[in-house]
């Protein structure tokens, strides 16, 4: 993953560890084949059958996901609001401001991270207080740039087009957030 991606399809460890020979996503694909089956049968929609390859490409069900995040990403969702419109839903860990910083007793445990490398992750501990931020960025998901659904004949997603359709969720989420992401690694922890 470079500096400036929040988002990440893990192609390569996609193919090396495909249980088909072809695409480990393929196969979660296949035995999730019912997220894209509505109420009137297989998809149409360009944002549902994304928001439905999203959901499978991620932790739990794939784990590994398909779709790697950087260690900043605490929380990663496709959300929907009112008006049937899709969007992805992103919590990252940020260093708690100072002026929240000085109001809070000495010894506040943040943001925690294994040897200073992996994720970032809430305090598990109760021995202390712990006071940390997050940030939540929703993303709309536009239409116009999805790919189109495909089905096979066994009515199950065509595993090219749900690539194409995560790929694009992901290099949209990337595009927008790129100042963030570049700004994510520099930034202090309380």
């Amino acid at each position: 993953m470079s500096d400036n991606e929040i988002l990440v399809v893990r192609e390569a460890y996609d193919r090396a560890h495909a249980s088909d020979g072809e695409s480990r996503f393929g196969a979660y694909l296949r035995q999730h084949a019912r997220y894209f089956d509505d109420d009137r049968g297989l998809t149409t929609d360009p944002v549902e059958f994304a928001s439905a390859a999203f959901a499978i490409a991620r932790t739990p069900i794939m784990g590994p996901p398909y779709v790697g995040t950087h260690p900043r990403v605490v929380h990663l969702d496709q959300v929907w609001d009112f008006n049937d419109r899709c969007g992805v839903s992103l919590g990252f860990a940020l260093p708690t401001a100072d002026c929240i910083v000085d109001l809070l007793p000495f010894d506040v445990a943040g943001w925690q991270r294994e040897g200073g490398l992996g994720p970032f992750y809430a305090p598990e501990r109760l021995d202390r207080i712990s006071g940390y931020t997050q940030l939540v960025v929703r993303i709309p998901l536009p239409a116009e740039l999805l790919p189109a659904p495909a089905y096979t004949w066994m009515s199950e997603p065509d595993v090219h087009v749900a690539k194409r359709a995560v790929r694009t969720i992901c290099n949209h989420t990337n595009s927008l957030l790129v100042r963030l992401a570049s700004h994510l690694d520099s930034a202090r922890d309380m």
